[in-house]
């Protein structure tokens, strides 16, 4: 007997503190019938940035559980919404946009800023539902200056953890540049492959497009033969540029900006991105078993820490029964 509660002693403060490293999940499921809201605050310091527009696209929807689901307008774009605010979801927020500009998607919603540079969603009588959300805006020049705002996804509501509870109303003040405006730019493209032990499976060129304020402006072709890159200059200072790939079969396409050039990472669907904690990423080949977004994996974990707890026992009583008997 003193074996066995021993053992049992043993297993509960392992099941104890095991829960409290893998438990990430929220014990508090969303409440649905609880209305969503976005609270934009638009400026730097004192100054507020008065009449910006922005626009919001449902990317996901939402269960009670955080499970996200690819709406019929982003599934199209084999979007990927695994993951929860990681190193994925930034990368490919730049594609996103480029998708919406493309295709002409229409916003869910739009508004300005107020004098106090403020703009809450949803607008009207509108209304949001509960989902993963993406946020851009135009170029906003005002005074001279131009505003270039960098688009984001935010997830409404968003998951509180170290307090354990969903925020309904969530506040944001989004990254964006400023500067006087030139009366020309120059802008570069840059292709980046992540397909370690697939680079058969490149195409021999790839098609970009260049586009001014979301509307098609020239087409290049990038390929070995100019080292996968091109330069535009001279370009109109007061427009906004970005770059859009045609898709490449058997890659995922996400774009990001490093000063004056777009980066185009294309990764082979054979690789997954495996997001660590401290938000960087690295290749790995595809896991089916990894969870998605939403799953809880700590009933997994309770019941296959319990049932261990019951099989020792259950070994420890028989073979405590087996030496009496010899006894």
């Amino acid at each position: 007997m003193k074996m066995i509660k021993r053992f049992s002693t043993l297993l509960l403060l392992f099941l104890i503190t095991f829960s409290t490293i893998i438990f990430p999940a929220l014990a508090v499921g969303i409440e649905k019938e609880k209305s969503v809201s976005l609270n934009i605050t638009f400026g730097s310091g004192e100054k507020a940035v008065t009449d910006a527009v922005f626009n919001i696209y449902l990317v996901a929807d939402c269960d009670e559980n955080g499970e996200l689901r690819a709406t019929e307008d982003f599934r199209q774009f084999n979007v990927n919404v695994d993951g929860e605010n990681d190193g994925y979801w930034k990368d490919m927020v730049q594609d996103l946009e480029n998708h919406v500009t493309t295709f002409e998607l229409a916003p869910l919603d739009s508004g300005k800023t107020d004098e106090n540079g403020a703009l809450v969603f949803p607008t009207a009588e509108k209304a949001l539902t509960h989902g993963l959300y993406l946020v851009t805006a135009p170029r906003h020049i005002e005074d001279g200056i131009a505003y270039d705002t960098t688009p984001f996804l935010v997830l409404l509501p968003t998951a509180d953890r170290e307090n354990d509870l969903w925020i309904y109303d969530v506040k944001v003040s989004p990254k964006f540049t400023s500067e006087e405006i030139p009366e020309t730019v120059a802008r570069k493209v840059l292709k980046v492959w992540d397909d370690k032990g697939y680079e058969k499976e490149r195409p021999e060129s790839i098609t970009v497009k260049l586009l001014k304020d979301g509307k098609l402006f020239e087409t290049v072709i990038l390929s070995a033969e100019n080292n996968w890159s091109y330069k535009w200059d001279a370009l109109d200072g007061k427009a906004k540029w970005t770059v859009a790939e045609e898709p490449v079969e058997g890659y995922v396409s996400t774009v990001s900006r490093e000063g004056i050039t777009f980066v185009i990472k294309n990764t082979s669907k054979n690789i997954t991105p495996d997001v660590t904690t401290d938000g960087t990423e690295s290749g790995t080949e595809k896991d089916p078993s990894l969870p998605q977004t939403g799953l809880l994996w700590w009933p997994v974990v309770l019941l296959f820490t319990l049932g261990l707890l019951f099989v020792s026992l259950g070994l420890i009583k028989r073979r405590s029964s087996q030496n009496n008997i010899e006894k």
